[in-house]
């Protein structure tokens, strides 16, 4: 929307959120009228860069996901606590404790993994909720052994690709559990290569 239309168009009516480029800048505006016995005062009226609006976004949908990825988690390890009480309760003590081995043994290689192989720890971190969020939809999150990402470009913020690949993740999941009579594993590569990342 051009300035002179936000401006003057419908003076007595509220506009709320519009984008309005001012010098190719694009801010969100609002306008609202300030009436004192019906008679208009004036307006008052708030510009936001529409690009914080988007960064604001991009991290509450992150810390959307690490929500989610916590409750994956916590409801992994209770369900984890509930078999072993109950193995205890029946006094089947090999079988809670080979329980325990092979929970361990089996999540230490993935933490391994990507620890080793995903130094950048906002990835990292999102890779871990994202394998224990597999593992609560019933599905499996296997990594590529080659993949490997020493730092993630600049080009785009650490808010913008932590929601790419957590975003791709996702979609991989839904599409995985619609597709009821194929593989419950999703192969997951990623790779960085100077200022280029694969995935």
């Amino acid at each position: 929307m051009l300035p002179e239309a936000f401006f003057y168009d419908a003076p007595q009516k509220n506009k709320k959120d519009e984008i309005v480029t001012f010098n190719q800048m694009k801010v969100i505006a609002s306008r609202m009228a300030v009436i004192i016995d019906n008679q208009p005062q004036g307006w008052v009226i708030s510009f936001r860069n529409k690009d914080d609006i988007n960064t604001l976004s991009l991290q509450l949908s992150q810390v959307r996901q690490y929500a989610d990825n916590l409750r994956a988690v916590q409801h992994e390890h209770r369900n984890l606590i509930s078999t072993i009480a109950g193995l205890l309760f029946l006094k089947r003590y090999d079988n809670a404790l080979a329980l325990i081995q092979q929970q361990s043994e089996s999540h230490q290689k993935v933490l391994d993994f990507i620890s080793h192989n995903f130094r950048d720890h906002h990835l990292a971190g999102l890779l871990i909720g994202k394998y224990y969020r597999a593992k609560e939809l019933g599905l499996e999150l296997i990594f590529d052994p080659s993949s490997f990402v020493e730092h993630l470009p600049s080009s785009l913020s650490h808010n913008e690709w932590i929601s790419i690949v957590g975003n791709l993740l996702d979609n991989a999941y839904n599409a995985t559990l619609l597709n009821r009579e194929g593989s419950r594993q999703i192969e997951c590569l990623i790779n960085s290569e100077g200022n280029e990342v694969i995935i």
